[in-house]
């Protein structure tokens, strides 16, 4: 099954990367200067909720791409008698099911109230924090020499983390980074996807020889 985006899927993607790049900007101008607008007394982080957003359009594609294969199969099954296209239709569904897991699966909501950052039940005081790591769109919260959150400069909630860290003297070191890791696994999981249905067809071609 290949996964074929439409002119508004296209349209939309564009729209939440800009949106991404959007969000990055202002961080990055938030970590740049020494006095910057104090953060809210109570907000939520939810992680991964650009990443969420592009799987909706790529699980929107796919259904389009399944439905287009379910009825080739069951048309070629009625007419010719012949299984052809199956292995196209078994990694079409298993696409579809990991999709619908990574837009529907956890949401990762992080919750901050005053001096606590409330992660998976856990919570850490401004002062548990060693220091926040911006890479690129990543992001990483330190506590105790160890890794206790990652997220993106998109995700909804990371621009009020930066100025909570801010405001309570949170270390924060900026660096440009490569793509992020969520961007280069949609990358391989597209290609990988791409070589399948070339290979798929091929094979289709060369037995009807």
């Amino acid at each position: 099954m290949s996964i074929e985006l439409d002119k508004d899927q296209q349209a939309e993607l564009r729209y939440i990367g800009a949106e991404g790049e959007i969000r990055r900007d202002r961080i990055d101008r938030i970590i740049g200067v020494n006095d910057s607008a104090p953060p809210k007394r109570s907000f939520d982080i939810e992680v991964s909720s650009q990443t969420r957003e592009v799987n909706k359009v790529y699980l929107g594609a796919a259904l389009s791409g399944l439905a287009g294969d379910v009825l080739i199969f069951f048309m070629r099954r009625e007419l010719s008698g012949d299984n052809g296209g199956l292995p196209e239709f078994v990694i079409g569904v298993i696409s579809i099911v990991l999709l619908v897991l990574a837009v529907f699966g956890g949401k990762g909501l992080v919750h901050v109230t005053g001096e606590e950052l409330r992660i998976n039940g856990r919570g850490y005081f401004a002062s548990d924090i060693d220091m926040i790591s911006c890479k690129g769109m990543d992001v990483k919260v330190h506590s105790g020499g160890k890794t206790v959150l990652r997220l993106k400069k998109a995700d909804t909630g990371c621009e009020e983390l930066i100025k909570w860290a801010k405001a309570y003297d949170i270390a924060i070191k900026n660096t440009d980074g490569e793509p992020s890791r969520s961007i280069k696994v949609l990358m391989a999981v597209g290609a990988v996807l791409f070589v399948a249905a070339f290979t798929v067809l091929l094979f289709f071609i060369v037995t009807k020889m």
